[in-house]
């Protein structure tokens, strides 16, 4: 470094070993007081904001960055700049960052990669391709590049050719539980479930904490006719995880495939509370809150069209006419366990009953605004 004697020196070691004992807190302190010594010494700010970045404080890691690129652009401080700025989900700004480190050295390939990732995230997908292609040109055995590729592809639509990019990356690493866990999840879209579940087991096996991996092999039992085993992952994974998105959708769509679309919704509503703008989970949504709207347009048509009834609640002289299965799920004590065709009762107010069966059968299951 080109750190001047004296003060500045002395404050900037002890800068750096606090640094390398992860004491990051302290690193800072220590930096600004040799900043104050030497305001215009690049590295003091590149180390400071390095220090806050490694703290979560992202914006003023990008505040120190920009006063050390003021002072003389290096492609590091452009590149840990865009890092900051990713972290902060300002991708284009990142991707701008990224973009100045490349200027510098279009030679350094994890500017290319991430630079692929945030117009990924952007999506952004001829450009992000192109970025993970060159990165790969660098360094053809990164399997990360290989993956993130994958994802790329995954998230375009093209299943097969993401599913190319992860046999790509296990071929460099068999034992990399993402590209295990990204496949698996790619053969769940292809509706390939047993080869999905060995891939995920694969996954859990390298890395048993991994949310991820366990909600989609959840999804893949599940699918297979194992529901009890299926909702157990799910739910574990959730557990692991409570604020993961693809964790709740993944439960969601699952319910929602075996009828329980009001717990379905529900899913859906905790993942976009989670991220209010996550496309999957507004889809998820909206096709739920549909099927509701058709299933309760269709219990109303039942109750006042009086169609396919096959019981009898006699009430005085006035009898409704109801349906079994109707009446089972939504008020069981309602059905006479010995007869179970004709209930009577000379207790009851028919008006009362007449508006309460209407209720169980029209009423809102679900609202929402």
């Amino acid at each position: 470094t080109n750190v001047p004697p004296g003060m500045a020196l002395s404050w900037f070691q002890r800068g750096q070993e606090a640094y390398n004992q992860k004491n990051y807190e302290e690193a800072v302190h220590f930096f600004e007081h040799a900043i104050a010594s030497s305001p215009n010494d690049v590295d003091l700010w590149a180390w400071k904001g390095i220090a806050l970045y490694k703290l979560g404080a992202f914006q003023k890691a990008v505040e120190s960055y920009d006063r050390a690129i003021k002072l003389f652009p290096t492609k590091a401080s452009w590149y840990t700049r865009g890092e900051a700025l990713r972290r902060l989900g300002k991708n284009q700004e990142a991707a701008d960052s990224y973009s100045e480190a490349l200027k510098l050295d279009p030679k350094y390939k994890i500017a290319w990669h991430n630079k692929g990732f945030v117009l990924c995230n952007m999506g952004l997908y001829d450009d992000s391709l192109k970025c993970f292609d060159k990165s790969l040109e660098l360094n053809p055995d990164d399997k990360i590049a290989w993956t993130n590729k994958g994802n790329v592809f995954y998230d375009l639509g093209l299943v097969e050719e993401a599913i190319k990019c992860y046999d790509k990356s296990l071929e460099i690493d068999d034992t990399y539980d993402t590209a295990w866990n990204n496949k698996g999840a790619a053969l769940n879209r292809l509706g390939k479930y047993e080869q999905a579940r060995e891939c995920l087991d694969k996954a859990i096996e390298y890395d048993p904490k991994d949310a991820n991996s366990r909600s989609h092999k959840g999804y893949a039992l599940c699918r297979m006719g194992f529901y009890e085993a299926g909702m157990r992952n799910l739910n574990e994974a959730l557990k692991m995880q409570p604020a993961y998105v693809t964790g709740w959708n993944n439960k969601g769509v699952i319910l929602l495939s075996v009828g329980q679309i009001r717990k379905g919704l529900k899913c859906f509503e905790r993942a976009l509370d989670i991220d209010p703008n996550n496309k999957q989970s507004l889809i998820n949504f909206q096709c739920a809150y549909e099927r509701f709207s058709v299933l309760s347009m269709d219990l109303e048509r039942l109750f006042v069209g009086e169609e396919f009834v096959d019981l009898t609640l006699k009430i005085g002289d006035e009898c409704f006419s109801l349906h079994k299965v109707i009446l089972s799920v939504r008020c069981p004590r309602l059905l006479d366990p010995e007869t179970i065709r004709v209930l009577s009762s000379e207790n009851i107010c028919r008006a009362v009953m007449g508006s309460f069966l209407k209720y169980l059968y029209t009423c809102l299951l679900y609202t929402s605004p």
